[in-house]
């Protein structure tokens, strides 16, 4: 995701999915074992309605395990969950307050494929827009370039945190304000396959700017 410059020029230098692959219908779907509440306040940052949030789950072939209540969507279809935290992300493009982790599936020119979590969408994909969540996979010239490679999902390395289920992952790893235990996990703040982690659970991974680590809500 794009920072503002007071981040730019931090980084010297930008995108969950939001969705690491693509997003089956939801007769596929993986349930949590209670449903999450998501405020969808950021629909309205762009003009639209849930109305217009539910006519691109339908497009996406997620019509019915969902609803929409006070403000909030409702439900406990991890996929509906993480296709509404993708939206989000992209419509946070560029930011104020906080910035999210976008889970870029990608493909280069020779056909090879991968999983790109990153602030910094547009140092990957540099016309990257806002309807662009509504694409399956994200073209690169090659998945082997130094700013793609860092990015990357790596996958199974045995790590604890690969097999938790979301309430432990959770308890394990951040605090109740959802911030990362920095003190006990500080390296894994960053790092793209635990955030990806964090993410396929079910969780909106952001870098907010206080205290300026990963957070998980």
């Amino acid at each position: 995701m794009f920072r503002l410059l007071s981040h730019y020029a931090r980084t010297t230098a930008v995108l969950l999915a939001l969705g690491a692959l693509p997003i089956p219908g939801s007769a596929m779907a993986e349930a949590l074992p209670n449903p999450i509440s998501i405020p969808l306040d950021f629909v309205e940052t762009i003009r639209e309605t849930p109305d217009w949030l539910a006519a691109e789950l339908k497009a996406r072939n997620l019509p019915g395990a969902w609803t929409v209540e006070n403000g909030s969507l409702v439900t406990a279809d991890l996929d509906v969950i993480k296709y509404v935290h993708r939206i989000e992300a992209f419509i946070a493009l560029d930011p104020a307050d906080e910035y999210a982790y976008f889970v870029l599936p990608l493909v280069d020119q020779s056909g090879a494929t991968g999983t790109c979590v990153t602030l910094y969408p547009r140092d990957i994909l540099p016309k990257l827009g806002t309807l662009d969540f509504r694409l399956e996979r994200y073209q690169v010239p090659d998945l082997a370039a130094e700013e793609v490679r860092k990015c990357l999902v790596k996958g199974p390395s045995g790590l604890p945190y690969e097999t938790m289920d979301r309430a432990t992952f959770r308890a394990t790893y951040f605090r109740d304000s959802g911030d990362l235990d920095a003190m006990r996990y500080e390296a894994l703040d960053g790092d793209p396959d635990f955030i990806n982690k964090a993410y396929e659970l079910g969780y909106y991974p952001i870098e907010a700017d206080d205290p300026g680590i990963l957070r998980i809500r």
